[in-house]
């Protein structure tokens, strides 16, 4: 019967990936780009929905009015599951751009480079510096929201790991707060290195916007760890505070 799963969603997912994927690269390379903006996030957001409703995953969102309206806002997730990946595209706001690591693989590579999304340099350095300053830039002028993991790439931990601090250089320079959106128990419906998903319902919380005139480059440190412990919290991982 696992085999059998594992083969139907695998199956069903590329299947449907090559269906939403292909199109969308044609479309968006024949408008030479200017279709990136609506049809590129309504792909994106389409492709989100149709991989959880095939792992037979539903949502409930809590605090979705947090990311009502285009506006500049950086949204950070909690980053354990694959799944993951399908739920910010399935929750992708007007404006959404999430942030994704390079891709050699058929299709996602491709749209990877011609859609909506954030291909973030992490080798640091100038070339980091300057992809940076950019992106700041597009998030003020285009007013985005950033969906980026501060943890970084997944680890296959029950918890997250320790902040990184490019989301909070970017709500520092931009001015845009920090929306915390809480996935949770993403891990045990897709367990770290699993190729299927179980069945099941998950919660979404996305947290009230936290505002980031306060950010200093002294004290991004503190304001990421701060952050963390929040999750930690709502993933029932941590004491609330005063308890």
């Amino acid at each position: 019967m696992n085999a059998l799963r594992t083969l139907w969603q695998v199956t069903a997912a590329w299947a449907v990936t090559a269906g939403i994927g292909v199109p969308l690269i044609a479309l968006m390379l024949c408008s030479f780009g200017r279709l990136r903006e609506g049809i590129g996030r309504a792909g994106i957001r389409t492709w989100g929905k149709a991989l959880l409703r095939i792992g037979g995953v539903e949502l409930v969102v809590e605090g979705a009015e947090h990311l009502a309206g285009r506006r500049a806002r950086i949204v950070t997730f909690n980053h354990i599951s694959t799944l993951d990946s399908f739920i910010v595209n399935a929750l992708l706001p007007d404006g959404g751009m999430p942030v994704a690591a390079r891709s050699r693989l058929p299709i996602f590579g491709q749209i990877l480079v011609l859609g909506p999304i954030l291909v973030l340099d992490k080798g640091g350095g100038p070339r980091s510096r300057a992809a940076m300053k950019k992106t700041a830039a597009r998030i003020r002028d285009e007013a985005l929201s950033i969906l980026i993991a501060p943890e970084g790439t997944r680890r296959g931990e029950d918890k997250p790991s320790r902040f990184k601090l490019g989301a909070f250089e970017l709500a520092r320079v931009t001015g845009a707060p920090i929306v915390p959106m809480v996935i949770m128990g993403a891990e045990r419906l897709m367990p770290y290195g699993a190729l299927t998903t179980r069945p099941g319902r998950l919660e979404i919380r996305i947290l009230p916007p936290i505002p980031s005139d306060g950010f200093t480059t002294d004290n991004l440190r503190d304001q990421a760890d701060a952050l963390h412990e929040r999750y930690r919290v709502e993933l029932g991982l941590s004491e609330p505070p005063g308890r």
